[in-house]
């Protein structure tokens, strides 16, 4: 495919600013761009007000998986007091009253039941919505980011004396 020529003196290259500081035009002693570490060093703190922001659109998802997540950890303090509480049952069955002994056990059988259907159900919706928030953020960063590749023009450094707004400069 053709590149559409632009003439030298329409384009000039424009200082851009990422992440606030920086330029990310190139160097005119070597025609490379800076390096991510050389234009800005982000903080911990900065980095997870950038995530947040991100994931703003997704919280209420975000907030069920967190839920889930809770229901989820309750569980194992649940499976635990239900094993002990069925080994008491066990260990203190003296040989008199079987209907009585029988009547725990199942007692004790269907409460392990229903904490294993809590945790299916807990761990798939935590899963689910983990998954799926991160999924819409992964899609969303794909766009932007792609977005910026197709706005850029290349510089003058990588095709020469004349720029273009084509992806095609990529190929070469």
């Amino acid at each position: 495919a053709a590149a559409v020529q632009v003439p030298p003196s329409v384009h000039t290259p424009k200082k851009r600013r990422l992440f606030g500081k920086g330029s990310v035009a190139p160097d005119s002693s070597s025609g490379h761009l800076p390096l991510a570490d050389e234009i800005y060093q982000l903080s911990t703190w900065r980095l997870l007000t950038r995530l947040a922001v991100l994931l703003k659109p997704n919280a209420l998802v975000i907030l069920g998986a967190v839920l889930f997540s809770l229901v989820n950890g309750a569980i194992f303090p649940v499976f635990g007091y239900t094993m002990a509480k069925t080994m008491g049952v066990l260990v203190s069955y003296d040989g008199t009253d079987v209907s009585q002994y029988k009547k725990d056990i199942i007692k004790w059988a269907f409460c392990f039941v229903g904490v294993g259907v809590c945790s299916l159900f807990a761990n798939f919706g935590e899963f689910s919505l983990i998954l799926w928030s991160y999924e819409s953020l992964v899609r969303r960063l794909r766009c932007s980011m792609i977005a910026a590749v197709l706005r850029q023009v290349c510089s003058r450094a990588c095709v020469g004396a004349h720029a273009k707004r084509d992806v095609g400069w990529f190929d070469s």
